[in-house]
């Protein structure tokens, strides 16, 4: 992926060569000079959304190669730094909060020989991010360092878990099948959507706690309650979650609501996701009664 193709304004995991651990902002913190380090995958834990990433291009919008990028942890809000925007290698890196023309913040981020690895030069210290040793231990810090030519510890990879609107609507009507008689009750707003792991499971166990969707607290009750209910409790609770875990602006959780008929003409409401663990990205349809899934590929 060129560095052309990175999209600006989505979110991405960063993985480095070296160890195959992602960048993760420690506990997700908002606090300067919070610790920013490489550790083990997390999908659908804790610390997946300490390890997403937004990338923003900011300056030389005529120049893909020498654009300049801020890097915002999903979760804390806060952006990658440079302490001091410092030259001296072994410089920690960090999370501050966002300071505009503050070019220990800003990155210039390119392809390395078209490999598909992206080398992190930061634009006040000309150093480039740094994985310490290329340790595979969870929690070894991240650094600014001098650039040396095809050392995997300067080398991180970069996967998308966002959608734009456009592409959203464009996985369902791909892989949704009119003769399904599906309806979609959201309307798509154009944003960037994160897609879900496919059993995010911790997430929910805590959505399920506030809202009340724990199995078998709650069951379906002729004339008492609608299907579509459960469905409307779990895409508040989703919300009510993101707002309270999600510090960085302009992102939304890629959950909706769906009805769609089942037999007979008789409608079921459930709730959707696109499985960000597939390539391409599945849509799946999420029983909030059970918390079961299922893939429209599969």
């Amino acid at each position: 992926m060129p560095v052309e193709d990175v999209v600006s304004g989505a979110v991405y995991r960063i993985s480095n060569k070296a160890s195959g651990t992602w960048l993760d902002t420690l506990d997700g913190s908002p606090d300067d000079n919070t610790k920013v380090s490489g550790y083990s995958s997390d999908a659908g834990g804790k610390n997946f959304w300490n390890q997403l990433w937004v990338l923003k291009a900011i300056r030389n919008m005529d120049n893909r190669r020498s654009m300049h990028f801020t890097v915002t942890n999903v979760r804390s809000g806060t952006v990658l730094d440079l302490h001091d925007g410092s030259s001296a290698n072994r410089t920690r890196i960090q999370g501050f909060h966002s300071e505009k023309d503050n070019r220990n913040q800003e990155w210039i981020i390119n392809e390395w020989n078209n490999t598909g690895y992206y080398v992190f030069e930061n634009v006040q210290g000309c150093t480039v991010m740094d994985l310490d040793d290329g340790s595979k231990d969870n929690g070894t810090p991240v650094q600014g360092y001098e650039q040396q030519n095809n050392n995997p510890n300067q080398l991180w990879k970069l996967s998308r878990v966002s959608r734009n609107a456009t592409e959203v609507e464009r996985t369902i009507s791909s892989q949704v099948p009119a003769r399904k008689a599906i309806y979609a009750t959201d309307h798509i707003e154009d944003r960037t959507y994160i897609t879900l792991p496919s059993s995010p499971y911790n997430m929910w166990d805590d959505i399920w706690s506030r809202c009340g969707l724990k199995p078998n607290k709650w069951l379906w009750r002729a004339q008492i309650f609608d299907c579509e209910d459960f469905a409307i409790v779990a895409k508040s609770g989703v919300s009510q979650w993101a707002y309270d875990n999600i510090r960085a602006d302009n992102i939304s959780i890629c959950f909706g609501i769906i009805s769609c008929e089942i037999r007979d003409g008789h409608m079921h409401g459930m709730n959707w996701f696109l499985d960000n663990d597939a390539n391409p990205q599945n849509f799946v349809f999420f029983e909030p009664q059970n918390r079961k899934t299922t893939s429209m590929v599969n």
